[in-house]
């Protein structure tokens, strides 16, 4: 009886979390998506830390607009509605002919996010028998939550953060033969 409910507390976290993973990533995309059509449709306005962008390099390219991505530090301390801010841009501006956008980020607070559900998962692991397939992709969705949504707040840390805890995983239980 202990077991099942349990194994239901640990079902319902499990798909709690992929659900949180998902409709965050989603927003976030059609936030990115809406952005699009409104440099399309408005063209370059001042929206203060409404619209998500998504971009692997400092450039984003937007038909005949090409804008360059500027980070810009914000506090989550004590200003904790800057939380909401990370990851979204502020505001578009020229300069020489030339578009470039504010992005909001906080390396600092993300890497500290990082670790903590890293550190968590892995504990949570060794004390309580969480199934391998789960845990690894518990750790793999949350991992490219943070890369993905906060792409621009990760730095060399950051990756360490997420690589070196899943690699001593498997270094350790390579040594002890378990599972």
């Amino acid at each position: 009886m202990k077991r099942s409910t349990s194994l239901k507390l640990e079902n319902s976290f499990f798909y709690l979390l992929l659900i949180f993973i998902i409709l965050f990533s989603s927003i976030n995309f059609i936030s990115h998506l809406n952005s699009e059509n409104t440099f399309q449709n408005k063209g370059l306005d001042s929206l203060n830390c409404k619209n998500f962008t998504y971009s692997f390099s400092e450039k984003i390219d937007l038909g005949s607009k090409e804008i360059s991505i500027i980070r810009n530090d914000v506090y989550v301390f004590p200003e904790i509605k800057n939380i909401l801010c990370l990851g979204r841009y502020s505001n578009i501006y020229t300069d020489n002919g030339s578009y470039f956008m504010n992005v909001y980020t906080n390396t600092k607070f993300i890497n500290i996010l990082i670790f903590l559900f890293n550190f968590t998962i892995m504990i949570t692991k060794s004390f309580f028998k969480i199934p391998k397939k789960k845990f690894l992709l518990t750790y793999f969705l949350f991992n490219l939550y943070f890369f993905l949504n906060h792409f621009y707040s990760i730095n060399l840390i950051s990756l360490n953060f997420m690589f070196v805890p899943i690699t001593s995983y498997y270094f350790f239980k390579k040594s002890s033969n378990e599972d």
